[in-house]
């Protein structure tokens, strides 16, 4: 675990600022998803075009930005979120019961 970022002070300090580990990450899942997605426009620009308005009509803006707003504010207050929590269980951090917790509820 050279990084830690299954411990939930390493994901609170990213909230803050004091800490960029996790943001690195986060970027790095941007980029690849960025270039995913031009290669997928090159080779079936159709079908890409159509899958570009499906989370938009079907759940409806509003309704994602109420979502995201509510996964944010949960990881920021537990100090973790849904992609650590396996890895936070298998490190033996202590805050993983609350975090199964909110889950379930």
């Amino acid at each position: 675990q050279k990084v830690a970022v299954v411990y939930p002070a390493v994901l609170a300090d990213q909230f803050v600022f004091r800490n960029w580990v996790v943001m690195k990450f986060f970027v790095s899942a941007v980029g690849f998803s960025m270039l995913s997605q031009a290669v997928l426009s090159t080779i079936d620009p159709e079908t890409f075009s159509h899958s570009l308005d499906y989370g938009r009509t079907m759940y409806g803006s509003p309704r994602v930005v109420l979502g995201c707003s509510i996964l944010g504010v949960g990881m920021a207050i537990a100090g973790s979120g849904p992609s650590m929590f396996m890895p936070a269980v298998a490190a033996g951090v202590g805050e993983t019961g609350w975090l199964l917790a909110g889950g379930m509820g």
